[in-house]
């Protein structure tokens, strides 16, 4: 018997950040984070490299589209984003921003991508 898919639109999705709702989420992108291939080579190493997996890993980013009547940016520092699924689910992310971008156009709505960086929860404060 084989385990039922789990299939969900991402309508009804929200984005906080610092417990205020952020615009009409257009789009959410998570990834690019794992553990780093740290050399293991010396002078004598021939053929393939050798790599070990480090012991820490990266919690790599998150970007998201959205829009808004307000081309406010966010704040330096450290931040916390809670991401509602349709289906309730909370998944909490400590962030920074790295980019903001907003595109303002005629008879348009206000759009923005975002591109944060995703920390561990005791990460120093920057702010």
């Amino acid at each position: 018997m084989s385990t039922p898919r789990v299939i969900m639109l991402g309508d009804g999705t929200t984005v906080q950040i610092d417990s205020v709702l952020i615009g009409q989420v257009d789009d959410v992108r998570a990834g690019g984070g794992g553990f780093e291939a740290v050399p293991a080579d010396d002078l004598s190493t021939t053929g393939l490299r050798p790599f070990l997996q480090s012991a820490s890993e990266d919690g790599g980013e998150i970007t998201m589209g959205y829009h808004s009547a307000s081309s406010k940016k966010p704040a330096r520092g450290n931040h916390v984003m809670v991401l509602t699924l349709p289906d309730g689910t909370e998944l909490e992310y400590y962030v920074f921003t790295m980019s903001e971008e907003t595109t303002i156009g005629k008879k348009a709505l206000i759009n923005h991508s975002l591109r944060m960086k995703v920390l561990p929860s005791d990460n120093p404060s920057q702010t």
